[in-house]
């Protein structure tokens, strides 16, 4: 029975950068085709349809009909066109869905990540348990460095700050932060080390730190 895509659900990690491209190549298709609408799911937030949809990539693109069944997906960056003409193939039968969904495993992910000693900086493991099969190791670890917490230890970042967007360009990272802080001053020099160092086990040398702040 041909299918016809009717919806579409695009599932990547909260403030990964491919994942916001891709939402703006899903926005251009929905504004250009009649009758189509989107989902965003956040696979690291929202485990379950995650799960629901056996979703191992990120980002992921997942075409759905009428009946909210699965015509067909596809993973990672795709321009505007290429998705226009994806769906039209599965709405002339010459695509069909192929996935098989399996079952997520829950795994622990290890992390290290840097606080301080003075102004030293000290490695300390994390784990972090992932209810997916999605990984995406960079941005978790700057998750885990701002909510980590040692004895002895300073993390140089607020409590309850928040990671907003990463961007990654050769061996540098631009990152938006979300702090929570009344005060005038923050140790940004102790927060771009922390971070320079905790992403430096995936080969970024440079890093660039933007803050929004909030009371």
């Amino acid at each position: 029975m041909r299918q016809s895509v009717r919806n579409l659900l695009l599932f990547t990690v909260t403030a990964c950068p491919m994942g916001r491209s891709m939402k703006t190549v899903v926005q251009e298709v929905v504004n250009q085709m009649e009758r189509m609408e989107y989902k965003l799911v956040y696979a690291d937030v929202q485990e379950e349809i995650t799960n629901q949809y056996g979703v191992t990539h990120n980002p992921t693109l997942v075409f759905l009909d009428e009946q909210e069944r699965e015509c067909y997906r596809v993973e990672g960056f795709k321009e505007t066109q290429k998705i226009i003409d994806i769906i039209q193939h599965i709405d002339s039968g010459e695509l069909t869905a192929t996935h098989n969904i399996q079952n997520a495993l829950v795994r622990q992910e290890r992390y290290t990540v840097y606080l301080f000693k003075g102004n030293k900086p000290v490695p300390v493991e994390m784990t972090y348990t992932n209810k997916t099969a999605v990984v995406a190791p960079r941005i978790t670890a700057i998750r885990q460095l701002l909510a980590a917490k040692k004895e002895g230890l300073e993390n140089p970042f607020p409590p309850n700050s928040e990671l907003l967007e990463i961007d990654f360009a050769d061996h540098k990272a631009t990152i938006k932060i979300q702090v929570h802080s009344s005060g005038s001053s923050m140790a940004v020099e102790k927060m771009q080390i922390a971070v320079l160092y905790t992403l430096g086990h995936f080969g970024i040398q440079k890093v660039n730190l933007q803050f929004i702040r909030t009371l």
